[in-house]
């Protein structure tokens, strides 16, 4: 019977990747867990807004809050906008997890974490 395979994931990784999905339900935000445990160098988190405003752009079409650029960790945990669970954020954030938030076919997002290069 043939081993499953799941696209991009090196078969070195494979084992940690087992373990990582059967100790925890893997969300969207569970990513950065996955990101941490593969040693991985980038995460894109893809949400249904391209990336982290000052106020929840959704809320009214007349007002178009700030998008930020950039956010260190402590920043996006001062938010509390609900984008990114709080409990996720501050795991980011104790291991140095850097990552991105976007839309899916977003041009820009919100790059959280240490400022890049």
């Amino acid at each position: 019977m043939p081993r499953r395979c799941y696209p991009g994931l090196h078969r070195s990784n494979f084992a940690r990747f087992k373990r990582a999905t059967r100790a925890r339900r893997i969300g969207f935000d569970g990513a950065l867990f996955l990101v941490h445990a593969l040693s991985a160098r980038r995460c894109r988190l893809i949400k249904d807004v391209d990336g982290l405003y000052e106020s929840d752009p959704k809320a009214s079409e007349a007002d178009h809050p700030k998008q930020y650029e950039y956010l260190g960790w402590d920043e996006a945990l001062g938010l509390e906008s609900g984008v990114i669970q709080q409990k996720a954020l501050m795991f980011a954030a104790d291991n140095k997890l850097s990552f991105e938030v976007t839309a899916l076919g977003g041009a820009s997002g919100t790059w959280v974490g240490e400022k890049r290069a």
